[in-house]
């Protein structure tokens, strides 16, 4: 399959891995619930740590720099999914719009 290619700012980059943090709250029940866990628990672990790098790195003058990631099919698709299910998840007005934008993002390049 190819890969999906996503480019986050440092604000959406850190709204998407302190969405992460809801992922703890979902408890699988069926075989495909426990699948889709797993590799939102591997996206989040890939998405935090990069988002980690960016904030020691961040200053002035990098913020208009982008993080880029290469994702596998499934694991955009995982994401767009994890992102459709937390609708109703606490954020700020701007934090929900970055959600917004990178699940119409997803879905465009999953197309």
């Amino acid at each position: 399959m190819n890969s999906i290619k996503l480019q986050l700012t440092p604000r959406q980059l850190n709204t998407i891995a302190y969405t992460f943090n809801g992922l703890k709250t979902i408890h699988p029940k069926t075989k495909e619930e426990r699948t889709a866990r797993s590799i939102l628990l591997e996206l989040s672990l890939k998405f935090q740590k990069k988002n980690l790098e960016v904030s020691q790195k961040e200053n002035l003058f990098s913020n208009k720099k982008k993080a880029a990631f290469t994702l596998k099919y499934h694991e955009a698709f995982y994401l767009e999914y994890y992102l459709n299910l937390i609708q109703n998840f606490p954020l700020s007005e701007y934090d929900q719009n970055c959600v917004n934008f990178i699940k119409s993002t997803l879905n465009q390049k999953l197309a």
